[in-house]
């Protein structure tokens, strides 16, 4: 009875331990997600900038080489994409 008791002691003993040790990779994992979400969100943030000062540039291009062809009243519409 005495080893019984034992076994199961050290069992629970055995499980405890796993359970923190998931508990622990747990905690990491929710810490590197948190992180790469963070690096992801400031690379689009700067994929975005780049976009709309892309996007000024050709418009300053655009609206001076339709003043210097005379065309100030012509609509020019952009169409955008993804």
């Amino acid at each position: 009875m005495k080893t019984t008791v034992l076994r199961k002691d050290e069992l629970i003993e055995m499980l405890m331990e796993m359970d923190s040790k998931l508990e622990q990779l747990n905690c990491s994992l929710v810490s590197n997600i948190s992180n790469q979400k963070q690096l992801w969100e400031a690379e689009q943030e700067l994929r975005l900038n780049s976009c709309v000062r892309q996007l000024d540039s050709l418009e300053r291009k655009m609206t001076s080489n339709r003043e210097r062809n005379g065309h100030n009243s012509a609509s020019i519409r952009l169409k955008l994409s993804y």
